[in-house]
């Protein structure tokens, strides 16, 4: 009997040895799983990005080290975010599933920074050949303009294509668009607004395409304010283009004396004209800038100076002397007066020209 009960604990010794080293063996089975042992496992997190039109589903996060896997494939939550404990270090975070055509970079992960992102892109579509179109634009004689503020961009109807591009100072854009045997129309972004023209039309057809726009003047509003409290009823402006060539003319009124004049951007000459040949106004100058369309018109009085000089015998007041300026043209007598003043002084304001004075 008792030799029966030895043979039955030493069996039972045996099952126990063997159920201990199973047990062994499966801790290390999913130690090596996790990256780490025991309680020198840290956690690590990522995070992942990307377009709403792709599904999280069969996309899962690994952990390398060393380019070798140093965890299991994780699953992301709705949170989009996948954890894993391993021992602390070094790793990279890939990410496995991702259809074909979409793009990620990995991530790298510290002992330090153990939370991660990566973002997938969307799909990553072959470049499609484009055509160079070559804006070239010119501007009108004697007008300038700073073109490097000015962009070329190509339209499919009133939708912008592609990029627009900034001219340089001599008017040239290089403007790509993808080359798909379309029209588009060519139009400059930002033109300053004394300048005009019209839009060429491209065909995206060959690698390069050429479109020369020539600019011209556009009609701006010129304004000219007579700056006085004179009477100017009957008075004029009138606009030169150079020299004596009228570009315009406009009444002035006599409530605001100020007129305004739409012509074609330039510079011009504004003058004034009235009945009133004893003013002697001053031109104004305009330009086509935006500073310089609008000018004032300065007026002086031609008066001449009469001193008067009577005898000593002569008892009489200055103030009742009245000097009058003669002149005649074709026959007829045109007449100019004015009083002394205390002292013998009378200023007669008149046209310049020759006069008798009586």
């Amino acid at each position: 009997m008792s030799k029966c009960i030895k043979h039955i604990a030493l069996a039972l010794s045996f099952v126990c040895a063997f159920v201990c080293l199973a047990v062994l063996a499966a801790c290390d089975h999913n130690e090596e799983n996790s990256g780490g042992q025991g309680d020198d496992r840290v956690t690590y997190t990522v995070t992942v990005a990307k377009p709403d039109d792709l599904p999280l589903d069969g996309i899962k996060a690994q952990w390398l080290k060393g380019g070798e896997a140093a965890s299991d494939e994780r699953v992301f939550g709705d949170d989009q975010k996948a954890s894993v404990q391993l021992a602390a270090g070094d790793y990279t975070v890939t990410l496995k599933g991702v259809p074909d055509g979409y793009v990620f970079e990995e991530a790298s992960v510290t002992a330090e920074n153990r939370d991660a992102a990566i973002i997938i892109s969307g799909q990553n579509e072959p470049e499609q050949p484009k055509t160079v179109v070559m804006v070239t634009v010119k501007l009108p004689q004697g007008i300038t303009a700073d073109l490097t503020q000015v962009s070329a961009q190509l339209f499919k109807g009133d939708e912008a294509a592609g990029e627009g591009r900034a001219l340089t100072a001599k008017g040239i854009a290089q403007v790509p668009v993808i080359r798909d045997n379309q029209t588009y129309s060519v139009r400059l972004i930002n033109l300053p607004d004394y300048l005009e023209y019209t839009e060429p039309t491209v065909e995206a057809k060959t690698v390069t395409a050429m479109a020369t726009i020539d600019t011209a003047p556009a009609e701006i509003e010129y304004k000219v304010t007579v700056d006085t409290d004179e009477n100017l009823e009957g008075a004029t402006v009138t606009f030169y283009n150079g020299a004596s060539k009228v570009a315009g003319a406009a009444d002035l009124p006599v409530e605001n004396k100020s007129v305004s004049k739409t012509l074609v951007a330039g510079d011009y000459v504004a003058r004034l004209i009235s009945p009133d040949k004893s003013m002697l106004p001053d031109d104004a100058s305009l330009t086509y800038t935006t500073e310089g369309r609008e000018a004032s018109i300065t007026i002086s009085i031609n008066r001449y100076e009469i001193n008067l000089d009577r005898p000593v015998n002569i008892t009489t007041e200055y103030t009742d002397f009245k000097v009058t300026l003669t002149a005649s043209a074709n026959g007829e007598a045109t007449e100019y007066y004015a009083n002394a003043d205390a002292d013998g002084k009378a200023l007669i304001r008149a046209p310049r020209g020759n006069y008798g004075i009586k």
